[in-house]
């Protein structure tokens, strides 16, 4: 925040449950996910109202471990519900402009529970204008 404000930059964020959160329509220039594991269940309604309340060229922008990361004890969820695959996402997002779309390998550093080589699905897309 510091950085933004040193660079006159405004940053609006929310910090709530997002399963009963009202994402809204035409609202962010951004939606971020990193390494936020979700459910199936709600995972076709949450990438709706993500691409609902993205402006006309606004971008998503999603880090996930992917279903090969149960072959890795690295950290993430255990239970392949919670883990997607690129072919979801993509399939998601198909009338967005894909950015960047791939399924990698790469060594995790983020504590004890969440450490070396894993795999993930990079995803950034943005919406036609």
């Amino acid at each position: 925040m510091a950085l933004a404000k040193s660079r006159n930059v405004n940053i609006e964020y929310d910090i709530a449950d997002i399963t009963g959160y009202d994402l809204g329509e035409n609202k962010w220039d951004g939606v971020i996910s990193i390494f936020f594991p979700m459910s199936e269940k709600i995972r076709e309604n949450l990438f709706q109202s993500i691409k609902t309340s993205l402006k006309k060229g606004g971008v998503f922008l999603l880090e996930a471990y992917n279903k090969k990361q149960l072959n890795f004890d690295t950290g993430g969820p255990k239970d392949i519900t919670y883990l997607l695959s690129l072919d979801e996402v993509a399939d998601m997002f198909h009338d967005f402009e894909v950015i960047l779309a791939r399924d990698i390998e790469r060594t995790i550093n983020e504590g004890d529970l969440h450490k070396g080589m894993s795999s993930v699905t990079q995803f950034i897309a943005r919406k036609k204008l």
